[in-house]
């Protein structure tokens, strides 16, 4: 049935395109892509963006690291990061950042592409953007505070974020055309 919905989504406009995949312990069951009704055809090998898919990639690295102890789900993220100290914010852990309740909103980030910012220009605006809230008191969906985590992450051990993604989830899974910044090459590795 995921299928069918895919293709009626497609159809009636409610999505542009869907690639969509079933997998397996044997590997691939079925992959297809709805391509739009109009316009560019798109196939199943389509480099697209994964925007908040993001979310949940980041979160099983992170648990897995909390699993093999080697980073703690509930030390504040000051601890590596003292620039959120500096800045007066209240303490958040990385449970807060997966629960989306640090108490900090997003920043424009497509504003801040556009001006040509990099990751730590994000960091620094999401760092002076404050908190609205104590962290866990409200839910507020939030996309650049996993940037925090990551840039906390990447400090406690002392190795780049892509690095550690690679090796406790992206590698493991087999997804070696994987990555968050696609750049020039469209995300295919040569």
């Amino acid at each position: 049935p995921a299928f069918a919905i895919a293709a009626r989504q497609v159809q009636d406009g409610t999505v542009p395109f869907v690639i969509l995949g079933v997998a397996g312990a044997d590997g691939v069951a079925r992959l297809e892509a709805f391509p739009p009704v109009e316009g560019p055809r798109i196939g199943t090998n389509a480099v697209c963006l994964l925007a908040s898919i993001t979310k949940p990639i980041v979160t099983a690295a992170v648990m897995r690291l909390v699993q093999e102890g080697r980073f703690p789900l509930t030390e504040p993220l000051s601890r590596w990061l003292p620039e959120l100290d500096a800045a007066g914010l209240a303490p958040f852990t990385a449970w807060h950042v997966l629960t989306h309740t640090t108490g900090i909103g997003d920043v424009d980030l497509e504003r801040l592409l556009r001006e040509g910012g990099d990751r730590p220009e994000l960091i620094r605006r999401t760092i002076a953007a404050g908190q609205d809230s104590l962290p866990g008191s409200q839910f507020r969906y939030a996309s650049v505070t996993f940037d925090l985590l990551a840039e906390a992450v990447e400090r406690a051990l002392d190795r780049p974020f892509d690095t550690v993604l690679r090796e406790t989830v992206l590698g493991p899974l087999g997804m070696s055309d994987t990555t968050f910044d696609p750049g020039p090459s469209g995300g295919r590795r040569a």
